[in-house]
């Protein structure tokens, strides 16, 4: 994602961001790539679903997750739910994606405003090149992104409703 983001470097710098993260590494490396950013809001979440978990713990995780992801939009109204002028959630990865991509579809669904200004584009790993990772699953069949990104042009062909810009990182 870090990857992907310095490609936009310049025009981010105008952007207002949110971080919304689930392990303090990535944030650590966000925050030295992007340290000339000043306008940057960091929100910690949980993760959906740690390694090896089981299923009680997992779904433990879960709702917990989805609470720490509704307190933030809540808290945070106005930046996220009130406030889009040009939106967009950038996603790739752990399950957590699958959870913020689904609150976000309800609140562009419950607001009956016109979000077409907030867009969810899903940006699958380039380590997938035969299959879906099981958040790409999730996040496919379920149509919880507004434009579903692989890197592999073989997943077009598998999965007709992906686009294929070439490798992103």
């Amino acid at each position: 994602m870090l990857k992907i983001l310095e490609t936009y470097k310049n025009t981010i710098c105008e952007s207002q961001i949110a971080i919304l993260y689930s392990e303090t590494n990535s944030l650590v490396r966000f925050k030295k790539q992007f340290s000339h950013l000043k306008t940057v809001k960091y929100f910690a979440i949980g993760k959906a679903r740690q390694v090896g978990a089981g299923k009680f713990k997992s779904a433990i995780s879960i709702i917990e997750t989805i609470i720490s992801i509704i307190k933030i939009l809540f808290v945070n109204k106005d930046f996220f739910i009130f406030d889009h002028r040009s939106t967009l959630l950038l996603l790739n990865g752990p399950g957590s994606c699958v959870l913020l991509s689904a609150i976000f579809q309800i609140v562009k669904f419950i607001t009956f405003k016109n979000y077409c200004s907030l867009r969810v584009v899903y940006v699958e790993s380039l380590a997938r090149c035969n299959n879906l990772s099981m958040t790409g699953v999730f996040i496919y069949f379920l149509n919880l992104s507004d434009e579903f990104i692989v890197q592999w042009p073989e997943l077009c062909s598998t999965y007709p409703f992906s686009k294929y810009y070439g490798f992103l990182v």
